[in-house]
This record gives structure tokens, sequence and C-alpha cells, in this order.
């Protein structure tokens, strides 16, 4: 994947451990099911080779914390991000709320990570019909703090 300052980045998922449950809906035996962003990510970036002969490139390897989440119509590399349906602030946290219409396509998640542009994504399960995300608003930008997704009525 190449990003602006001709990058390239190679995503290594340091864990799985993750802060957000999709829960079935009400009246539904079927356990939650685990919706997990990594809480951090290692990104290798190596420079392509320098413009002129008289630059020397060096590369990183370092482990970047998440820092939010966005959500899709769609896959991701389709650009169709979410806007959230809501949001609310109290004190130093904001509230966002995403409503996911009934349709044919599949939502995606985004968990995206500070201090780069790679992200980490994929498909929600058809059940899940709306996702909320609350952020510390102490922080520039805001970090998130903690999201989840639930499930629709049963149907």
């Amino acid at each position: 994947m190449t990003i602006k300052f001709g990058l390239s980045l190679l995503l290594i998922v340091l864990s799985a451990s993750g802060a957000a449950i999709a829960q079935e809906a009400p009246g539904n035996a079927a356990s939650p099911k685990a919706i997990a962003c990594p809480p951090s990510i290692q990104v290798q970036q190596t420079p392509l080779p320098a413009l002129a002969s008289d630059w020397q490139t060096r590369s990183s390897n370092d482990t970047h914390p998440l820092a939010n989440i966005s959500f899709y119509a769609g896959p991701p590399e389709e650009m169709a991000q979410l806007a959230p349906s809501s949001t609310q602030r109290k004190g130093k946290t904001l509230t966002s709320r995403w409503q996911f219409a009934p349709t044919d396509r599949v939502y995606w998640v985004a968990c995206e990570y500070a201090g780069t542009s790679a992200i980490v994504t994929r498909p929600l399960d058809k059940s899940i019909a709306s996702c909320v995300a609350e952020h510390d608003m102490n922080s520039s930008p805001p970090v998130l703090q903690r999201w989840s997704c639930h499930g629709g009525p049963a149907g």
C-alpha cells in the first residue's frame, strides 16, 4: 500500500484483544459476538528510493495505539465512509452513534491508529443495526475510549 511521500506500509497486528461487543437482539439466546480492534498495531515504514541521490532514507518500525474507529457502507477501499447518525457531548465525552439501514451491502468497521494512516478493517455481521463510540475530548485529537455494536430486532 503506498501513501503520501512514497512510504510503503506493512501491518503487523500485535494483539487481537479489543473493547467492543456486538450484542445479539434482545430475546436471542446466542451469546454476544466480540468485535475487536487490536489495541495497537506495529507499522513498518520503508521509504521508496530517494528522489535525489544525495538523500538517505531511514525506515521505522513503530507501534501505534488505537485512536478511532469509522464505519463504511461496503469495503473501505470503496471510500463510502459513513458520518455518525448523531453526536452528543457530555462534559469531556463525545458520544457518536451510527444507525445502519437494512441493505444487501455489508457494513465495515475500520480501526484507526494514532500517528499512522495504516488501518485494520473487517466486515460487520449482517445482524448489526447500530454502533456507538465514546471519545475523550481532553485529547487533541479526541481519543477513542470505548465502542460497541448491537444487533437489531430478531426477524
